[in-house]
Formats: C-alpha cells, sequence, structure tokens
C-alpha cells in the first residue's frame, strides 16, 4: 500500500510491484519450487529492494533476496495466496498479494489412492499435458516407466513433516548413527567434544584439528545411491589460507569427486566442488555456528543450498551418488586413497534424507 508519514504534506511510496496480484508459475505436488521475486519490485529511488514473505502457506520461504522454494504437499493442492512484502533501502515497504497454483500429481503421499492413478497412466509416452501424464510423470521426460517408478516408491505414504531420514548423527558421545546403522569411524584423533559453546545440539559436537583427523561414514551412500538427498548439519570453524572440506562424497578409489563442499583457501564463504567450484557467496567460515543443507535434485539435475535457512545458491549437476562411492566428514580424497584438505572445527548433528526436505523443516532442525 502506500504509506503517508504524520505531519507531512509528501506522500512516501515503498517499492512498486509489477502487478498486484503476482500471479507466478505453478508448483507441482512433491516437487521442489524455485522461483524469484527479483525484479518484481522496484524501489522508487532505484535502490536495493529486500523481501519478506508475511502470510500464507507454510511450504513457501521467501529470502531477502526474492528467492522462494519449498515442496508443497498434497495437502497444498490448488491455489496458494501469499502476502509477500517489499522494502527499499531506507525500510519504507510495501506489500502485494502472490498466488502459485499447486498442480496435484501422483507422488504416492496418498497411498493407494496415488498408486490407482499411477498405474492408470503407467507406459504413457510423448505426454504434452500439464501436469504431464496426468500428474504421473515424475520425472518430466514426457513419459511413465521405471524412472517414474523409483520417484514414486520413493515418496510413497511421504509425510512432509518428517520421514526420509536415512542417518542421524548427533555427535553427542561417538559417531553413532541414531537412524540408519551407519556408524561413522573416527580417525586420528577426531573426537567429541562438551566443551560449551563448541557444540550446538544436544550435548557434544565432532571436533577435527584441521591437521589430520576425520570421520568416514561409506555405507551411507548404499542408501542414497541415485536419488534426492539432503545433508543437514552444524558448522563451525574460522578461514583457513588452504582448501578445507566439511563433507565429502569421492569415488570408490579416492580418486574422483563427486560433491565436496567446504571452503576455498582464504575465502569465508561456503563452497562447493562440483566438477569445479562453486561459491555460494555467503560466510560460513568467521567462527560462529552456521547451519547448512545441501541437496541434490538428482531427478532435476540440480544442486541447492541454504545457509542458515535462506536458500543461497541453486547450479545444474548431472552428478549421482552410487552405491560404492565413498563418504567422509573431515577432510577429501585424492588418487590411491589419500587424504587430505583437513577441516579444522566443529560439526555438529548431521542428517541425511533420501529426498528433499521443505523449508519449515529446515527451520524447525534450527530451532525455528
Amino acid at each position: 500500500g502506500e504509506y503517508l508519514m504524520p505531519y507531512s504534506d509528501n506522500y512516501v511510496w515503498g517499492p512498486s510491484f509489477e502487478s498486484d496480484p503476482l500471479v507466478i508459475y505453478d508448483a507441482y505436488e512433491g516437487m521442489r519450487y524455485g522461483a524469484t521475486l527479483g525484479g518484481k519490485a522496484q524501489a522508487r529511488d532505484g535502490g536495493e529492494v529486500t523481501f519478506a514473505k508475511l502470510a500464507g502457506p507454510d511450504w513457501l520461504s521467501v529470502s531477502s533476496e526474492g528467492l522462494l522454494g519449498g515442496v508443497p504437499s498434497n495437502g497444498d493442492v490448488g491455489t496458494n495466496y501469499f502476502v509477500v512484502s517489499a522494502a527499499d533501502s531506507g525500510g519504507i515497504p510495501n506489500d502485494a498479494e502472490l498466488v502459485i497454483t499447486v498442480l496435484n500429481t501422483l507422488t504416492g503421499e496418498l497411498g493407494n489412492e496415488d498408486m490407482v492413478g499411477f498405474a492408470g497412466h503407467w507406459l504413457d509416452e510423448g505426454c504434452v499435458d500439464i501436469p504431464l501424464c496426468g500428474g504421473a510423470d515424475l520425472t518430466g521426460d514426457g513419459s511413465v516407466d521405471m524412472n517414474d517408478y523409483g520417484a514414486f516408491a520413493s515418496m510413497w505414504m511421504i509425510d512432509y513433516g518428517y520421514g526420509g531420514l536415512v542417518s542421524h548423527w548427533p555427535f553427542d558421545v561417538d559417531g553413532s548413527d541414531q537412524t540408519g546403522g551407519n556408524d561413522a569411524t573416527l580417525i586420528n584423533g577426531a573426537h567429541v567434544t562438551t566443551v560449551g559453546g563448541e557444540y550446538k545440539v544436544g550435548s557434544g559436537a565432532m571436533s577435527f584439528d584441521g591437521v589430520d583427523d576425520y570421520l568416514r561414514a561409506d555405507s551411507l551412500c548404499g542408501a542414497v545411491a541415485g536419488m534426492d538427498i539432503s545433508i543437514a548439519m552444524w558448522i563451525k570453524s574460522d578461514v583457513t589460507d588452504a582448501n578445507k572440506f566439511v563433507c565429502s562424497f569421492n569415488t570408490a578409489n579416492g580418486d574422483g569427486n563427486r560433491i565436496l563442499i567446504g571452503q576455498k583457501a582464504s575465502m569465508a564463504d561456503l563452497a562447493v566442488y562440483d566438477n569445479g567450484w562453486l561459491s555460494t557467496g555467503v560466510t560460513a567460515f568467521d567462527g560462529s555456528w552456521h547451519h547448512v543443507v545441501y541437496m541434490l535434485c538428482d531427478s532435476k539435475n540440480e544442486g541447492l543450498v541454504f545457509i542458515d535457512g535462506e536458500l543461497e545458491y541453486v547450479y545444474s549437476t548431472t552428478t549421482s551418488i552410487e552405491a560404492d562411492d565413498l563418504l567422509s566428514f573431515g577432510q577429501e580424497y585424492d588418487a590411491g586413497m589419500a587424504v587430505g584438505d583437513f577441516f579444522g572445527g566443529q560439526i555438529d548433528d548431521v542428517r541425511v534424507y533420501d529426498r528433499l526436505i521443505a523449508d519449515g523443516e529446515i527451520r524447525e532442525l534450527m530451532g525455528l
């Protein structure tokens, strides 16, 4: 709306939206949504605009930069109404209605009801309807085949608030996995610290000296091979003048990289190494705790990075996790299983899901 300054003859307006309501492209049940409000509101002084979500269904998040994200469930199917705000550099806001339609897909969330619908489209080809193949094409290739069946099975009876948790390492006592039995082996002195300030959740965190210690949890790879995955963790570390990695997926003999998450030498920004360095541009190595979530959307060939609850980076990738890959925390492998690029600091409460977790779940993990 318009804002009238008290005791003034001058009207002061916040940023101008290109339309009200804003109608953004459709979302699909069970699939990660990504869009932006960037460019849809202009400050009257030509300056920077920041965004916020004021109201609407929980599944959608809005970052200050205007990035939209989330995974709608069957209960969100239909027209969704939100209220979003844009503020100029002086903090003067304006708001608009945001409308997103969530299209029904046969994800398996409803169990047998979705199964009947999915079976009715089995082996459909050349689908051009929206959603494709009546919502049974879960991979977006215009046909219904075993790839869609795999996606369907992975979301069977899914609970968007819970479920899909493959491994959970609290690091309160040791490297035990509290969910899936993929216990982490502590190597070269990696240990749990219970010193105040050096853990974030529970009663302890895994501590690394940055010299030679790390963890191995290779069995996790077999549980998530070829799937969409989410990795959530708390990290605390300072900048170093050498590369260091918080979490690394390497090929079976160590000489190939899948996905490495960490710091490029002398840079405070969180970075991903996936066929080359990719910087999020967001500080995560400053001696403070930061919550990091990395999602590999294998079905859509995307990687997503959340830092402290905000979607900060999205990129295209063809990387997949394979069953015989290696997973380590605190370093990454090179040829001949040589270890290096050691992480110094603390890692706490690591969770791995065999699906993309929703923004509300991330906030819950952060205790928000």
